[in-house]
């Protein structure tokens, strides 16, 4: 569900305000509502911002190396100012860079010397002294010329597979010969060796400083990072607020969520502070805070990629929470899959920081409905159960579904969740205040209701055809009436209520009808993933058994490998369908028929972030 929210003003006497903005920072409830445009950027916030972007590319860095290196255990945090330890990482940072580009172009000078060996440049302008110079050439092998030997005094030095390195001999400083001149790096070949070695010495060293910089400063640099971004929310706020009264009076204005309201009013009491509050206006952009139990606040995260809703809209993560579930395991469809992702889940909710447990339970939660239907499709690793004689499988094959049943499955289902999401849809008009707009939608579920059960009543024989002939009259005559009648009832002249409601009524039935159609047959995905998943482990178990030599131990070696490889691949790859796919329905033909707006920002309050 969406919080209620409530709107603030506060008028403060300039001389109370940064105290006023400190402890409106310490309680850690309002947000305070933007008017700050990119003109009206300062330049100490840009260089703020600038500043947290540094903070943030650091943090980064230090979260690698500490991943790379395990590193577990941290000094405490300590108090620093001046931005001090990330000069001292982007000092660190800064030498590493340099060292690399040296690096770099060591090599490229060793690559280019290497052909030619190791020799000192002091010899080469001792034999220039004498009158003799040498040049250093290369050519292909078709290109070199055997009269140049005779020429020029050319010598091959060494070869390749496709170029020939030679030097020439000869009292001219410089020649003209049909081959590419070398020019060689000053120093020897011995002490670009050198230097490179030293310059790898100098980068492990500066692993080993990061290292110790993880250990010992990691949370000071979080904790001074923290400083930053209050100096920055600080700034932020100023920005957003206005002055009137020749600036001796200052507007905030901000939002507050009703079950957090407490807090402020008892810091308001104490310091005397003048202040009005309402109830939001009906066009006004209110933040979103959402409030679900703990099983739907999992879920939370998946709708917040697409949007929040808007505020006073309906929150459909409750809604949508059960049938993600359930289609992630119609999706993925393997009972052994599921229970990997269990396993998993579980293993690894010991070893990861509290914020990531949610992730986790997500996790744990669609692979317990992969394993359950994993045994309704009769799958376990690619082993089509349903098609086995175990014990334990005839016990429960009355439960399985073969690909027919879920072929049909997966569309009443579909069709499930699109009347559903109608019937949300009249609630969400009724809570919007727009009990006009939900006449229509009322019509096609009095219509798709009524005919639907009349028909499954009659065809198992609980009802008599003269009983079916009048609900079905009813229902099309009531439904009718709402969807070709009482669509818009805003036109005031008659003719138009008539007229205009039977014209927009049957250009909205031709959209419901190829609409609904469409969204039906999109479930049809439920059913084609879960069939390819499994037909893919059954494929690798397949070739598994046929690929492996009949040689003791190798075959079962063979046998692991591929099962493993395969398996896992089948697992990656129909894991990320059974995750697209259901937020496509949910996005689009669950949230189209809900009437879902969207559009709303997630609540974000003027408060310690450091703290969260």
């Amino acid at each position: 569900m969406i919080l209620p929210m409530k709107k603030y003003d506060f008028l403060l006497y300039y001389g109370d305000y940064d105290n006023f903005l400190n402890k409106l920072h310490e309680i850690g409830v309002v947000q305070i509502v933007e008017k700050a445009t990119v003109s009206t950027i300062n330049e100490k916030l840009e260089s703020q911002i600038d500043l947290l972007k540094r903070y943030k590319s650091a943090a980064k860095f230090i979260d690698k190396i500490v991943k790379k290196e395990n590193i577990g255990e941290f000094k405490p945090a300590t108090a620093v100012d001046n931005n001090t330890l990330l000069l001292q990482l982007e000092d660190i940072n800064s030498k590493e860079d340099n060292l690399n580009h040296e690096l770099a172009s060591v090599r490229k000078d060793i690559q280019t010397l290497t052909p030619w060996g190791d020799f000192s440049n002091k010899r080469i302008k001792q034999i220039a002294e004498t009158g003799y110079h040498i040049n250093f050439f290369t050519c292909s092998h078709k290109s070199f010329i055997d009269s140049w030997k005779e020429d020029f005094n050319a010598m091959v030095v060494s070869q390749t597979s496709t170029a020939c390195f030679f030097v020439t001999v000869t009292k001219e400083a410089k020649i003209s010969i049909d081959a590419d001149t070398v020019k060689l790096p000053a120093i020897s070949l011995s002490e670009l060796n050198a230097k490179e070695a030293d310059i790898n010495k100098q980068l492990s060293d500066i692993e080993q400083q990061y290292i110790a910089f993880a250990k010992d400063s990691k949370l000071s640099l979080e904790k001074e990072s923290s400083v930053a971004q209050t100096q920055f929310d600080f700034s932020k706020v100023k920005l957003d607020t206005e002055s009137i009264a020749d600036d001796k009076v200052k507007l905030i204005e901000g939002w507050v969520p009703e079950a957090k309201e407490d807090k402020l009013q008892e810091m308001l009491l104490q310091d005397d502070v003048l202040y009005m509050s309402r109830v939001p206006e009906k066009d006004e952009k209110v933040p979103i805070l959402l409030k679900n139990n703990w099983f739907t606040r999992l879920f939370e995260p998946i709708g917040e990629l697409y949007t929040l809703p808007e505020y006073g809209e309906i929150d459909l993560t409750p809604f949508f929470a059960p049938f993600f579930m359930l289609f992630f395991g119609l999706c993925l469809g393997d009972a052994g899959y599921g229970l990997l992702i269990i396993l998993a889940s579980l293993v690894m909710m010991k070893r990861v920081k509290p914020k990531m447990k949610g992730i986790l339970w997500l996790a744990f939660f669609l692979g317990t409905a992969t394993t359950v239907m994993g045994i309704i499709s009769g799958n376990l690793f690619g082993i089509p159960l349903i098609e086995k004689p175990w014990k334990w499988v005839v016990a429960i094959k009355e439960f399985m579904l073969d690909s027919n049943q879920l072929f049909y499955a997966s569309l009443i289902i579909g069709a499930f969740q699109i009347i559903f999401g109608m019937i949300i849809k009249v609630f969400n008009m009724f809570k919007q205040k727009q009990p006009g707009s939900a006449i229509s939608t009322i019509g096609w579920l009095i219509l798709i209701l009524g005919c639907g059960s009349t028909y499954v009543l009659s065809s198992k024989n609980i009802i008599t055809p003269e009983l079916s002939k009048i609900l079905y009259i009813t229902s099309g005559t009531l439904g009718g009436i709402c969807i070709l009648l009482l669509n818009n009832l805003s036109r005031k002249n008659i003719v138009k209520l008539i007229f205009g409601n039977i014209g927009s009524g049957l250009w909205g039935t031709y959209n419901m009808i190829t609409g609904l159609l469409g969204d039906l047959l999109s479930y049809i995905r439920l059913f084609a993933l879960g069939i390819s998943g499994s037909v893919m482990g059954f494929v690798f178990n397949d070739l598994a058994m046929n690929l492996s030599p009949d040689i003791i131990i190798v075959k079962q070696l063979v046998m692991i490998i591929i099962l493993v490889i395969g398996h896992a691949m089948n697992i990656f790859m129909s894991g990320l369908g059974a995750f697209v796919h259901p937020m496509r329905l949910t996005f689009v033909e669950f949230y189209k028929n809900s009437g879902f707006t969207g559009g709303g920002k997630k609540y974000k309050p003027f408060a310690d972030t450091s703290k969260n």
